[in-house]
């Protein structure tokens, strides 16, 4: 048993172990560190003294593209957010799904976080790819890896150790004046879609999926049913959601749908011809939530904003809410003058 490498046309080292199990010679692509390689052989070595290690021919495992599909399907069954899952897989694919599973090494997952991250935004051609978004593809890597293990196909997740790089905190908060141009230069089916998002705060899954069977009769509430937690929950809303839910026309199942009937699945075209017609710059439609999560929290109690925001862990909602004297000596004054 030792460890070994091999250079590369491009210069740089690989580095590999080679191991005995069952009189049956096994050898393995680690990546470009040789301190890496020794704690996997070490690591290897005890799972065949324990019996835990599983000879498998890497040439067999599935490739990344071929797998792509089965995990695909089980995200579709267990998972609200597949369709960011399946995004993150047409980058994932497009540099890495010609590897075979067993194949694939943390260093080849490094590689493609660097080319990433050196790419220029779709969104905004004259900037990088956001970490953010590199992030939300290591994550799907690494999920994709969790089950292909689970399910017996490999035995190590490359993406494991793979760090993720620190994101820009927070949203945008819109003023009071980009807001109203943002309305103006909204299509007449986005305008009330937008206009409900900057009403409620909620997310834009919960409203592209959001039914008239949800609605109440008198339009003074919204019934959730598909919040990021989870739950369920029956959402009060203010008179001008009211009045826009009673002047919608009723096409189909669906309280946004399309001229058609159908269900909207995205608005993601308009919207962004809205915001560069409002020249906003750089907006993602999340920010309306920031935005009225941000004007929310200067008016109301911290559980209020954590209920009607729909967050399960009060973190969140922490981050709007911010101490004001004026509102703390008034508090005082209530209390002294019972």
């Amino acid at each position: 048993m030792g460890v070994y490498r091999r250079k590369r046309q491009d210069g740089s080292v690989l580095w590999y172990i080679d191991f005995y199990v069952d009189g049956k010679r096994v050898r393995e692509r680690v990546g470009e560190s040789k301190t890496q390689a020794k704690a996997v052989l070490l690591k290897r070595k005890g799972e065949v003294v324990s019996g835990k290690f599983q000879l498998r021919d890497a040439r067999k495992t599935p490739l990344l593209s071929e797998f792509a599909h089965d995990y695909l399907a089980w995200a579709k069954q267990h998972k609200r957010s597949w369709s960011r899952d399946e995004h993150s897989l047409k980058h994932l694919l497009k540099r890495l799904g010609h590897h075979r599973l067993a194949e694939l090494g943390t260093w080849e997952v490094e590689k493609y976080k660097s080319e990433r991250l050196a790419e220029k935004s779709k969104q905004q051609s004259d900037k990088p790819v956001a970490p953010a978004t590199v992030n939300r593809e290591l994550s799907c890597l690494k999920r994709m890896y969790s089950l292909a293990i689970k399910w017996g196909k490999v035995n190590d997740n490359p993406a494991k150790n793979v760090q993720k790089m620190r994101e820009r905190e927070g949203g945008r908060r819109l003023t009071t004046e980009e807001k109203e141009h943002l309305l103006r230069a909204c299509s007449e089916e986005l305008r009330p879609f937008v206009l409900t998002a900057m009403q409620t705060g909620r997310r834009l899954s919960e409203l592209l999926n959001l039914k008239w069977s949800e609605v109440a009769p008198d339009f003074k509430s919204i019934t959730i049913r598909e919040q990021k937690n989870g739950e369920t929950q029956v959402l009060p809303v203010s008179s001008l959601v009211q009045s826009l839910l009673a002047e919608l026309p009723r096409r189909s199942e669906w309280v946004f749908s399309s001229k058609e009937g159908g269900q909207v699945k995205s608005f993601r075209t308009a919207w962004e011809n809205a915001v560069e017609r409002a020249k906003l710059g750089r907006c993602r439609f999340h920010d309306l939530r920031h935005t009225w999560a941000s004007e929310m929290g200067e008016h109301t109690d911290l559980r209020t904003l954590m209920m009607l925001g729909g967050w399960k862990r009060i973190e969140m909602p922490m981050r709007y809410v911010h101490p004001n004297s004026s509102h703390a000596r008034e508090c005082l004054e209530k209390l002294a003058g019972k």
